[in-house]
């Protein structure tokens, strides 16, 4: 069962459940809660920590993934390009996973050649989320198969 159910707390609820799990005393807890305030993921992920739910990432960095162009970042690049090129594949492009940071939303940053908003091909660095990540390559060749394609001129 993979649905997603939305559970609603008060910060004074969490702060409750805090004191409660850890012992610690009130005005620490309530400076916690005070800051989490700021952030949606770290009220989600203190609440989920303290119901034994801990973050995770499915992928690591060096990881190659499938990316849908969509998903690329509109003022940096041309979409209608990177559909063009020979490393897109089903309207997606491969990527390398660069760094993880499982306290944000967006908690994979990756790393492509792409073309840019200028029209020439360059290196794109942004942070996706793990529902952006549409596929790995099943086969090293086609890393390696990639690698090769970047430095080519693109046909357009």
């Amino acid at each position: 069962m993979d649905k997603e159910v939305l559970i609603r707390f008060k910060g004074e609820d969490i702060k409750k459940m805090l004191i409660d799990k850890t012992g610690i005393a009130e005005d620490l807890a309530q400076v916690i809660i005070g800051n989490l305030a700021h952030s949606n993921v770290g009220f989600e992920q203190v609440t989920k920590a303290l119901l034994g739910i801990f973050p995770k990432a499915d992928y690591k960095v060096g990881d190659f993934i499938y990316v849908a162009v969509e998903s690329l970042p509109s003022w940096r690049v041309d979409k209608e390009a990177c559909k063009k090129m020979d490393s897109c594949t089903d309207g997606c492009l491969m990527a390398q996973i660069i760094k993880v940071d499982l306290y944000t939303t967006d908690i994979y940053q990756v790393s492509c050649k792409a073309v840019l908003s200028d029209g020439k091909t360059g290196d794109l660095d942004w942070r996706i989320s793990e529902s952006d990540i549409k596929g790995v390559p099943e086969n090293p060749a086609e890393i390696l198969e990639l690698m090769e394609n970047l430095d080519k001129e693109l046909p357009f």
